[in-house]
C-alpha cells in the first residue's frame, strides 16, 4: 500500500505541476505513515477536487484531511468544554459530579476544581457567578492549557521550584506549627 500512496503523491505533484525529488518524496510519506494509506490516498484525491486548493498540499493538510480530530485548535477545543462545564450544571446538577465529570473531561474537571469545585459551581453560577463570564473565563484558561499544558503553566506560576498543591489534596501536618513544603 506504501507503493500506491507513493503513486497517487508523485501523480498529485505533477498534477499541480511540481517535481518531487526522492528525498522528499521519503519525508513525505513517512510524515503520512502512522495513518492508514488508503485514506491518505483518498486524501488526495478529494484535496485536488475542491476548487480552492491550487497548489501541491503538504503531508500536514493531508493529515488534517484524514485525521481532523487531531487538528483541533485551541481555541475550539476550549470553547466546547467551557460550554460543557456551564451545560452540565442545569444537565447533572450538584448530585451528578461523576457523571458531569465524565461529560466534561479531565481538561475541564481540573478548571472546575480550580474554580472551587462542582458544588461551588452548581450552588453559585447563575446566582453570584454571571453565566457569560464565569464561561468566558473558563474558556481562556482552556485555551491557555491546550496551547501550553497545564503543567507548563504551573511550572511557570511556580518558577518550577515549588509544585502547586491541587485541590483535595491534603498537606502533611507539620510538628514544628509551620506549614512544611
Amino acid at each position: 500500500m506504501t507503493q500506491k500512496l507513493k503513486e497517487e503523491i508523485i501523480a498529485t505533484a505533477i498534477y499541480y505541476g511540481r517535481d518531487l525529488n526522492p528525498q522528499v518524496l521519503g519525508m513525505m510519506v513517512d510524515d503520512l505513515s502512522d495513518l492508514d494509506a488508503s485514506a491518505c490516498i483518498q486524501a488526495y484525491r478529494s484535496y485536488r477536487r475542491n476548487p480552492k486548493n491550487r497548489t501541491f498540499p503538504l503531508p500536514a493538510q493531508i493529515r488534517e484531511i484524514v485525521a481532523p480530530d487531531q487538528h483541533i485548535d485551541a481555541e475550539a477545543l476550549a470553547r466546547e468544554v467551557a460550554a460543557r462545564i456551564v451545560g452540565a450544571v442545569t444537565k447533572f446538577g450538584w448530585p451528578n459530579g461523576r457523571a458531569a465529570r465524565e461529560f466534561i473531561g479531565e481538561e475541564g474537571w481540573r478548571i472546575v476544581e480550580l474554580q472551587g469545585g462542582w458544588s461551588h459551581i452548581c450552588e453559585n453560577l447563575g446566582v453570584t457567578i454571571p453565566p457569560s463570564t464565569f464561561q468566558a473565563q473558563v474558556r481562556d484558561q482552556l485555551a491557555a492549557n491546550f496551547r501550553y499544558g497545564a503543567d507548563a503553566i504551573d511550572r511557570r506560576i511556580t518558577d518550577g521550584s515549588v509544585p502547586t498543591q491541587r485541590v483535595g489534596e491534603l498537606e502533611r501536618p507539620s510538628l514544628t506549627g509551620r506549614r512544611e513544603e
